[in-house]
């Protein structure tokens, strides 16, 4: 609104110098005029017909009239405000599907301050041992649980050599070896395997190692699936029932970070239907 302003700004002060130079050679040229009058008779004849030629072809400017779009365009600035900002907060804002829980992070583990990635440090931190909070594994559980539907999430692992994704159910003992309440994929070693409450390890062949895993469960068909987000390389399913609700649950002890991938914020307007 501010460019628009300027823009017309400069635009009147053209004009009105433009104007004002008009003016004032016609007031030199009236000027000039009254002075001749003021002559002799005699050297007023003589010089009448060139001063007459000098006030014909002397333009006479205009009555100033406001020139189209002059005025700031009100209707592009306020209509549909709320949406056009939004539409520009879309560019600077994101989206994460999970968001880790902080409460239940292990001591050695170091969250960012959006509360998606993770990386893990040498020395315990000073934390509450509440009884959310993991002490076993350098592990750490997402905010929200699942209990129906379906949801899907991308972690990226990067350069990441040891890590775990997966669900862990909904259990109140966070506290020891929770092997019995989790359904994970683990990478170390430069092997991937998989490990569930039924299922102490086995491994999985895996073509590229990926960047990013895409984590999608399905708690009503219980089935929980890995790929790899790149190539849609599919890496594992689990297949059982679920009886309890499932947190998304990330584990690493490596220094390298790893990290909820953010989703992109987009814009669907559709045309209202009216009947009469």
């Amino acid at each position: 609104m501010r460019e628009e302003e300027e823009q017309k700004s400069r635009r009147m002060e053209q004009q009105i110098e433009a104007l004002s130079k008009e003016i004032s050679a016609l007031s030199e040229t009236v000027r000039a005029t009254e002075k001749q009058l003021r002559a002799p008779d005699v050297s007023f004849l003589d010089s009448f017909k060139a001063a007459a030629e000098r006030v014909q072809q002397q333009h006479l400017p205009d009555d100033p009239q406001l020139p189209c779009e002059a005025l700031i365009d009100v209707a592009k600035h306020l209509g549909n405000l709320s949406f056009n900002v939004w539409t520009q907060m879309k560019e600077m804002v994101s989206y994460s599907p999970v968001i880790l829980d902080p409460n239940t992070a292990h001591p050695n583990l170091v969250l960012t301050e959006d509360l998606t990635g993770l990386r893990k440090v040498g020395e315990k931190q000073e934390l509450p041992d509440n009884p959310e909070r993991i002490d076993q594994f350098f592990s750490v559980v997402g905010s929200e649980s699942f209990d129906s539907g379906s949801h899907s999430w991308e972690v990226e692992v990067g350069d990441n050599s040891a890590f775990v994704l997966g669900v862990l159910t909904d259990s109140n003992q966070r506290k020891g070896v929770i092997w019995s309440a989790l359904w994970r994929l683990m990478f170390c070693g430069g092997e991937y395997k998989t490990l569930s409450p039924l299922d102490t390890g086995s491994d999985v062949k895996v073509t590229t190692n990926p960047e990013k895993i895409r984590v999608e469960l399905d708690w009503d068909e219980g089935r929980l699936s890995f790929f790899n987000s790149d190539t849609n390389e599919h890496i594992h399913t689990f297949k059982t029932t679920f009886k309890d609700k499932l947190f998304p649950y990330i584990s690493s002890w490596s220094h390298v970070p790893i990290k909820i991938a953010a989703l992109n914020v987009s814009i669907d307007v559709k045309k209202a239907r009216l009947e009469w």
